[in-house]
């Protein structure tokens, strides 16, 4: 969020953002202002191109609830139409039946209902993450369309998932050495099983053959229902360049310091009586 205490002049405020900004970058962008980033987002999405659009709690009802119920950020393409089909055609019939608890749009929306609830009185999250998303694992499921035991179907699911993840891993520039696999039978019981390897991998070829080996040796028979594959214990690229570097550079300081130790004793002896255990196998 912007710094806005002080500022007398709002909208002019935003007015000289947008403006700095398209000069730099040629760029246009709507800007909607208010207390919760989902009212923003709605705001946003008010006036556009170049839009700037101030919605304050006590407006709500009156900006945003006469909506087609499609226009709600978060209502999907898959849950306006059902919500038509029971009535719901604007944010504020939502809101309305929201409010009444009304268990039929609770059955549609499902998790969403109270999320929903929240936003359109004005309640939730009001803060931005900022810092990069830096994930700790990537990970792909799919419900498969029947259920089955065969292996030769499970491989053809476990090779698209393997590259969905690798090419999600190669996006984000991430490398894993720990994958998991997840297995859902038709009882709805979910199991899991990883295996680590020696070095940190993101490509399709290595994440597919280790997934199917985890079938093999864990879930053959299985009446499978979902399959996923994740990528686990993730590190960029670069930091492992760096590890291996201060590696190399560890072990070559001990070995200088062994040499140096091995040719102070020689001094001592005046006889060059002792060497590295390597150097007698190179001689």
């Amino acid at each position: 969020t912007l710094p806005l205490k002080g500022i007398k002049d709002v909208e002019g405020y935003f007015r000289e953002f947008q403006k700095e900004l398209y000069k730099k970058t040629k760029l246009m962008c709507s800007i909607g202002v208010a207390t919760t980033k989902f009212v923003a987002k709605m705001a946003s999405d008010y006036q556009k191109p170049m839009g700037l659009t101030i919605i304050r709690n006590k407006d709500v009802p009156k900006m945003l609830f006469p909506l087609e119920i499609e226009k709600m950020f978060g209502v999907g393409k898959k849950t306006y139409p059902r919500l038509r089909q029971v009535g719901v055609k604007t944010i504020g019939d939502l809101y309305n039946r929201i409010e009444k608890e009304d268990e039929e749009i609770k059955n549609i929306m499902g998790k969403f209902f109270y999320t929903a609830k929240d936003w359109l009185n004005c309640k939730g999250s009001d803060e931005i993450e900022v810092e990069p998303w830096n994930p700790k694992s990537i990970g792909n499921s799919t419900t498969l369309a029947h259920d089955t035991i065969e292996f030769s179907e499970l491989k053809e699911t476990f090779l698209l998932l393997a590259k969905e993840v690798s090419a999600r891993a190669i996006k984000e520039r991430k490398l894993g050495n720990t994958i998991q696999i997840t297995v859902k039978d038709i009882e709805f019981n979910s199991h899991n099983k990883s295996m680590t390897i020696d070095n940190a991998i993101n490509d399709e070829k290595t994440i597919y053959r280790v997934a199917c080996d985890l079938y093999e040796k864990n879930f053959l028979g299985t009446n499978v229902r979902l399959l996923g594959i994740t990528l686990q214990n993730l590190i960029d690229p670069q930091d492992m360049a760096i590890q291996m570097t201060l590696f190399d550079y560890e072990t070559h300081e001990e070995q200088s310091k062994t040499k140096l130790l091995i040719n102070d004793l020689n001094r001592k002896l005046k006889k060059p009586n002792l060497v590295r255990a390597s150097e007698v196998k190179k001689k």
